[in-house]
């Protein structure tokens, strides 16, 4: 599936009333919760793909820099 606008994420996964803000998606995706990325001074989801969920900093650290 194709990258997808914040708020196109916003509007297809969650309904009207449980939308997080952009802020939050945005903090989601430097959190590692959903995938995402900014580009161009755009930030984009794929919620096709799959994030893993850890603890470890390590882990983390190295996931972030990809």
């Amino acid at each position: 599936m194709p990258l997808m606008s914040i708020q196109e994420y916003r509007e297809t996964e969650f309904t009207e009333k449980s939308q997080p803000s952009f802020n939050t998606v945005k903090a989601w995706i430097r959190n590692g919760v959903v995938y995402g990325k900014k580009i161009g001074g755009k930030w984009y989801v794929d919620p096709t793909k799959d994030v893993l969920f850890t603890d470890n900093e390590l882990v983390l650290k190295v996931l972030r820099s990809k």
